[in-house]
């Protein structure tokens, strides 16, 4: 199992949250994690990768800290004092996080700006949770490796 200091090193050294956004002793950091833990299954410790990552133990780690990341850029506030005080807004902005899709985008055009939206069978039986993990890249990355574990795991 991961620790919190393993994701919070994840969360600055992966995703690039400088401790000045949010500093090590913010409460989002144990709300990801927490969230992660409850999600994703502990059975994922059992699939080792065949050469060791440096610094990675498995793809346990992997899933949970992409997955806890997700859940911070969900979760983390902006504060007046940051030297980039609006850094999570307009994160979840840039990456859509504060509007809903009901589907997955299948085709776009440029001359007319024109989208449509289909309900992909992969898509129907995820949750909302899952769809909006679609939306960010450590959610995306998270849901892959749950979807490349099977059926077991939640995800079909």
């Amino acid at each position: 199992m991961t620790s919190l200091a393993d994701f919070q090193s994840f969360a600055q050294n992966v995703m690039g949250v400088s401790p000045t956004v949010l500093p090590l002793t913010s409460p989002a950091y144990l709300v990801a994690y927490d969230l992660a833990a409850f999600t994703v299954n502990s059975n994922l410790n059992c699939i080792q990768p065949t050469t060791p990552l440096a610094g990675v133990r498995g793809l346990y780690e992997i899933a949970f800290n992409n997955l806890a990341g997700h859940y911070l850029v969900l979760f983390a506030q902006d504060s007046p004092t940051n030297p980039n005080p609006t850094y999570w807004s307009d994160l979840r902005n840039g990456l859509g996080l504060n509007s809903f899709t009901a589907g997955v985008i299948i085709q776009a055009s440029d001359q007319g700006t024109a989208a449509s939206i289909q309900i992909a069978d992969w898509v129907k039986n995820l949750s909302i949770d899952q769809l909006e993990c679609l939306k960010t890249p450590w959610g995306r990355m998270y849901l892959s490796i749950a979807q490349k574990a099977g059926t077991v795991w939640g995800i079909s």
